[in-house]
């Protein structure tokens, strides 16, 4: 079994204390889709095409932590840079909510 700290932003605001617990190595396709807040349906299109890692096994796909846990930093990076790009063009009056 894998010790690992989750990372604060997918529990809590930042500054909080995250606490150490077990954490399995890998997650279920509802596992992952409950961590991120989408649909299984969501989490298989993203596995299909290859953006996040996982494996068969008995039938089920399984997701590699660290795959989600990169594929959660990336969409946060994202997102924030396309709230900074709203809010510039709205500092120059190019967009309107």
């Amino acid at each position: 079994m894998t010790f690992t700290t989750m990372p604060s932003s997918l529990l809590m605001p930042v500054g909080q204390d995250v606490d150490l617990f077990p954490m399995p190595s890998e997650l279920t396709v509802a596992q992952a889709a409950r961590m991120l807040g989408v649909s299984e349906a969501g989490i298989d299109e993203y596995i299909d095409d290859g953006i996040i890692e996982s494996r068969w096994e008995n039938g089920k796909r399984l997701i590699q932590w660290d795959s989600l846990v990169k594929f959660y930093q990336k969409r946060k990076w994202m997102e924030e840079g396309l709230n900074e790009i709203v809010r510039m063009s709205q500092e120059m009056g190019l967009y309107d909510d």
